[in-house]
């Protein structure tokens, strides 16, 4: 699951919640997607950050380049 994946996935939790007419169906209905994401990333590897991915195979690639120059 990647950052922006989890973003948009609270964003869409944080939007669902209507406080002028909550009650109690639509608060458990928050904390059960809330446990469903919980339990999402706690089956994925963590957090992936894909920026941070690519810029460290980057950074792997240079390196390796400068040791075989």
């Amino acid at each position: 699951m990647t950052i922006d994946c989890l973003k948009e996935r609270l964003t869409i939790i944080r939007d669902s919640i209507d406080t002028d007419f909550l009650n109690r169906q639509e608060i458990e209905g928050v904390t059960t997607d809330i446990t469903n994401l919980i339990n999402e990333i706690g089956k994925t590897n963590g957090i992936v950050d894909i920026d941070r991915d690519v810029s460290a195979e980057h950074n792997m690639r240079q390196q390796f380049n400068r040791e075989c120059d």
